[in-house]
């Protein structure tokens, strides 16, 4: 018999284990990502807080019965009822509860999500359980959560601007600098898709994502002493080997995703010995921790 430490997934979409096998992606690579992403938001479209927390039980259980024992949920879905302040943000809870009761170690990474893409300053219809108007109103209710779960052992909290494509530069300087007020982790999707990195450089002089993040964004923190080692890029599929070594000098992470970039057809990114490599189960479509560091 052989003992190991349990696993940890820095990075879980738990919801997005319903799509297994109804999925159907095509067969170009550049398209899968796009293809599977509509089926998510239709997925989404009747979801309710019994239904995601019962998701979130069976895909919490499953990760434990594969050794899993911590995971880092990057989480988007908030809101049950915009008609109602009632059902605003009410879904976090759900992920929560479900942690707590399946036994499994949950840092909620709790997702500020803003704008439909890079030109396009409001969000789409389908969108409207993800989105948040306002920065301000976002980390006023990461500090209600923080509150609430200081006594909770098995559940701590960390933020995430989804992506550049999701929340303007403005915006996410402000999370980031609350992030290091705060010593909290701070995560986001990065470059997982290159029609990502072309919207990006129409409106950005020309820049890639890691390019913003590195000189539009990283470089206004509000402290002597920055800590970097908090945060942590998800996917890198594009990024070029110039970004990695930027973040591998600042000691931020990256976060890579293989049985999820594999069945997107995303691709390979190009890390090397020196990067600060952790490891996700994203969309969750096999959770097998063996596989995804293989």
């Amino acid at each position: 018999m052989a003992l190991l430490p349990g696993f940890v997934n820095a990075h879980s979409h738990a919801f997005h284990r319903e799509l297994r096998g109804l999925s159907q992606i095509g067969n170009e690579g550049a398209d899968n990502f796009w293809k599977w992403r509509q089926n998510m938001y239709k997925l989404v479209e009747d979801i309710d807080y019994e239904k995601l927390k019962k998701i979130c039980i069976d895909t919490f259980s499953e990760m434990l019965s594969a050794g899993i024992t911590t995971v880092g949920e990057f989480h988007y879905v908030h809101h049950s009822n915009k008609a109602s302040s009632d059902g605003f943000f009410d879904l976090d809870m759900a992920v929560i509860e479900a942690a707590c009761e399946v036994g499994i170690r949950l840092v909620l990474i709790e997702t500020l999500y803003m704008r439909a893409g890079f030109s396009q300053p409001e969000i789409n219809p389908e969108q409207w359980r993800f989105s948040c108007a306002t920065v301000e109103q976002f980390i006023e209710h990461v500090e209600d959560l923080r509150e609430k779960l200081k006594n909770n052992d098995l559940v701590t909290m960390a933020i995430a601007v989804h992506s550049l494509r999701a929340v303007p530069i403005p915006e996410a300087i402000k999370l980031y600098q609350y992030a290091q007020q705060n010593n909290l982790p701070l995560h986001l999707h990065l470059e997982e898709q290159p029609a990502e990195l072309d919207d990006c450089r129409l409106v950005n002089e020309g820049k890639d994502p890691a390019e913003v993040l590195l000189q539009n964004i990283l470089e206004n923190g509000e402290t002597e002493e920055i800590d970097n080692s908090l945060i942590t890029v998800v996917h890198c599929t594009h990024t070029k080997r110039l970004n990695l070594d930027e973040f591998v000098k600042r000691k931020i992470n990256v976060c890579i995703c293989p049985c999820t970039e594999g069945y997107l057809g995303d691709g390979i990114p190009n890390l090397n010995e020196f990067d600060n490599i952790c490891l996700g189960t994203d969309c969750n479509n096999r959770i097998e921790a063996y596989v995804s560091s293989s």
